[in-house]
């Protein structure tokens, strides 16, 4: 679960994809980048938080495509 929350976390926020950050933490795979910042119980909150905003979004967009119907 936890790389699965390393990449949704890692491509959903476009800073982490600079590559003078990767240098500067001394990462080599880009999906590492989210490791080297956050601790394990950060990615686990943030990686739920990310879920659920995305759960979320697609509900309201259901309930417009009900309305609008």
């Amino acid at each position: 679960m936890m790389e699965a929350y390393n990449k949704l976390i890692y491509d959903c926020c476009p800073m982490l994809h600079s590559p003078e950050l990767q240098k500067e933490i001394d990462v080599d795979y880009p999906y590492d980048t989210v490791k080297a910042i956050f601790d394990t119980d950060e990615i686990a909150e943030i990686g739920v938080k990310v879920l659920n905003f995305f759960e979320g979004d697609e509900d309201n967009d259901s309930d417009e495509k009900l309305k609008n119907s």
